[in-house]
């Protein structure tokens, strides 16, 4: 019963079930100006309509002799049981057709569409 009152006053959110969600960002070609992930902005929102809260992420560097990249590691709170259940195997492609234009793009970053 202390728990649940605790609960009920405190700012903290409690989740259905905290998940780790995983991407990997291949480094663009070299740019004079900045560049704007417009695929994992779109991954994102994504995930924040599916019911999920950002709780952390950290981002690790990688660097290869054939390839160099990004990979970010988030810690996602899901708010409802659905969320909670949902498989996070997510295509690109099935998110992009769903959002065509959903996010605004920053006039002063070079982007590739």
């Amino acid at each position: 019963m202390i728990n649940s009152l605790i609960n009920k006053f405190s700012h903290q959110k409690s989740y259905k079930k905290v998940r780790s969600f995983t991407y990997y960002i291949p480094a663009p070609p070299q740019r004079k100006n900045g560049y704007q992930e417009k695929e994992f902005d779109q991954i994102f929102d994504h995930l924040m309509g599916l019911e999920f809260d950002i709780l952390d992420f950290k981002t690790q560097a990688y660097a290869g002799e054939k390839s160099s990249g990004m990979w970010i590691v988030c810690l996602i709170g899901a708010k409802t049981e659905k969320a909670a259940n949902l498989n996070l195997d997510i295509e690109y492609i099935d998110v992009s057709k769903e959002m065509s234009g959903h996010i605004q793009l920053d006039p002063s970053i070079e982007h590739e569409i």
